[in-house]
């Protein structure tokens, strides 16, 4: 009852939308699931269905603890990220280990807490992003870095425009710039770029391409635009 009654006291909205990203990764899972046991009938062994049955819950285990280290639209959002890249089974050794490794870190990382000014302006401005909002970006994302030069000759002005802005005292003192150097100074801080993505590369195979697909993209990037990387 009290957690019901706190979802209903959060003005900002933010529990129920976590519960509905809780909720989408639920159904998506329950879909896999139900392909994994299908299986069975075509005579795959218990012992495979089995494991992959517990690396979904396995994923779960690191999406949840995502949702809940990091606040509102961010969290949602990291949370969203990474849960594509967590629906295959843990078999390996080395996943085993690069699982144990993520849990740790997540399991000892402080909560992200962003200052009340910047975490109402954050709450105000993503208040009406939904979940198809997310899928819609992160299907962008992936199709700029399938093809980065299409992407970067079909949006240069785009590109210009985002650096011009980038250069401009407007966005230097805007509060999304400070939010962008608080996230990029707490990750530092708490090993998220040493510990927690090169465990996530070992553990998931898709986000290792990933990663390496979206390094190639951005040195494309750099090629044409090296000014980019000042305001990285």
């Amino acid at each position: 009852m009290s957690e019901i009654k706190a979802v209903f006291a959060d003005e900002t909205g933010n529990a129920l939308k976590n519960i509905s990203v809780q909720n989408e990764l639920n159904m998506q899972r329950w879909q896999i699931k139900k392909v994994i046991l299908d299986k069975l009938s075509n005579g795959t062994s218990y012992s495979v269905i089995s494991a992959e049955l517990k690396g979904i819950e396995q994923s779960a285990t690191i999406t949840e603890k995502l949702l809940e280290l990091f606040p509102g639209y961010y969290g949602r959002f990291i949370c969203l990220h990474f849960a594509k890249f967590l629906n295959e089974p843990i078999v390996s050794e080395e996943q085993c280990v690069a699982f144990a490794e993520v849990i740790d870190f997540l399991d000892n990382m402080p909560s992200l807490q962003f200052p009340e000014h910047l975490q109402t302006f954050l709450d105000e401005t993503t208040k009406g992003f939904s979940i198809e909002n997310f899928s819609m970006m992160m299907a962008n994302t992936h199709q700029s870095i399938d093809n980065p030069d299409m992407f970067i000759s079909e949006n240069r002005e785009q590109l210009e425009q985002y650096m011009a802005f980038k250069k401009s005292n407007e966005y230097k003192n805007s509060p999304l710039s400070i939010i962008k150097t608080t996230i990029r100074n707490f990750n530092n801080a708490n090993g998220y770029y040493d510990i927690f993505i090169p465990s996530m590369k070992r553990l998931s195979k898709p986000y290792a391409e990933y990663l390496a697909q979206l390094e190639v993209a951005n040195a494309r990037l750099l090629e044409q635009y090296p000014e980019i990387e000042q305001f990285e």
